[in-house]
């Protein structure tokens, strides 16, 4: 705590000397599977008594499940704004690199954060509802699970802060006969329509189908798990998604998606977090350990459970390194706005660095392995 306010402190004071705007404005897109230690992050480098407001994408979904989400707060003589529209762990490379404009963000409310056309609140913010915004903004920071050459910008000019360790999990129904995921097994399901229980559990007889759900492309869940599991994250997954009832239970056939899947994790995972049954069939699906739902059931990766300290130990490797990717026009900044939006993004890492576990994230420093790259072997420190 004292380290985060003397950071403000510090931040304030730039702030206060190097914008003379009345509004700094900063642009954040990235994981979702990260989200929620990202928004952890923002609001504690924005200081108390920070409002906000976020879109609901379903009935009783909080900010930490939002695509679109906006956070003010007075510091030193600015108002500083930051939105965010959670696109995946690809844009969150891509974004920040080619500084487009895009038509993605909350508009910025009028003078004070409460009011105006977009209503802010603190405490537990304000619900703005199932609404597509299109405000445009330039990208300062992208939050990506991968590195960039498995995001497909090898040569992007970024500033790369490792700010956490994220795990993986494959999980499946409440009641699923699944218990373990191997590389193989994984293999085995999402290269064909469908695998069946009895090749993928020891002993069992059952024919009952067993359908992979999964991610879009954009997904760094995607790419970190096809990299783990030797599958490759170039290649074509055959994917399905699932009819579930109001409770989650699956009620009809599953459909096949193909090479494309769920733009995010909570939503996926929620596809599978009741019951299935003979008569349709199992899912499972890789999502970040943080868009799990209570009733999914999570499988062992390769025979071990997953744990904070079998990630720390390299016994569970299904984990990749969490980086938030700052542009370079800010990474460089020495004066004006762009200063401090440097400042600011500077105290947000030092922020998540420090505690990145409400997506489920591990502090890096308390990792007894490490690897160098998405998939890479695990290795001792």
């Amino acid at each position: 705590m004292k380290h985060s306010i003397l950071k403000s402190l510090a931040a304030a004071a730039i702030f206060a000397g190097s914008a003379s705007a009345a509004d700094v404005v900063i642009n954040i897109t990235g994981s979702t599977a990260f989200r929620s230690s990202a928004n952890a992050a923002i609001k504690s480098a924005l200081g108390a008594g920070v409002k906000f407001a976020w879109t609901e994408a379903a009935a009783g979904d909080g900010a930490n499940k939002a695509t679109y989400a906006i956070y003010a707060n007075t510091v030193g003589s600015d108002r500083v704004i930051v939105r965010v529209y959670w696109a995946g762990s690809i844009e969150g490379v891509q974004y920040p690199s080619d500084r487009t404009s895009r038509n993605v963000f909350i508009p910025v409310p009028a003078e004070p954060p409460v009011g105006g056309d977009i209503v802010m609140t603190t405490g537990s913010g304000t619900n703005l509802g199932n609404t597509t915004y299109t405000d445009p903004g330039v990208v300062d920071a992208g939050f990506s699970d991968v590195y960039k050459a498995s995001a497909g910008f090898p040569n992007a000019d970024l500033q790369d802060n490792v700010v956490g360790v994220i795990p993986f999990v494959f999980v499946s129904h409440s009641n699923t006969p699944l218990t373990n995921i191997t590389p193989k097994a994984m293999q085995m399901i999402y290269q064909q329509d469908a695998a069946i229980v009895m090749n993928l559990v020891d002993g069992s007889t059952s024919t009952d189908a067993v359908y992979g759900c999964g991610r879009n492309g954009d997904s760094g869940t995607r790419v970190t798990t096809l990299a783990e599991t030797g599958y490759g994250y170039t290649n074509i997954v055959n994917q399905y998604t699932a009819s579930v009832d109001a409770s989650g239970n699956v009620n009809g056939a599953f459909t096949y998606t193909g090479n494309s899947g769920f733009s995010s994790g909570g939503t996926l995972a929620k596809t599978l977090r009741g019951t299935s049954s003979s008569a349709f069939g199992w899912g499972v699906a890789y999502i970040g350990y943080g868009d799990k739902q209570a009733t999914n059931t999570v499988l062992k990766y390769n025979g071990i459970d997953y744990s904070t300290a079998n990630i720390q130990n390299g016994s569970y490797t299904l984990w990749g390194y969490e980086h938030c990717f700052v542009a370079a026009q800010v990474r460089d900044a020495t004066s004006g706005t762009d200063l401090a939006r440097k400042t600011y993004l500077a105290n947000m890492v030092a922020n998540v660095q420090a505690d990145p576990s409400a997506s489920g994230g591990i502090v890096e420093s308390t990792m007894l392995v490490k690897r160098s790259g998405d998939g890479a072997p695990v290795v001792n420190k």
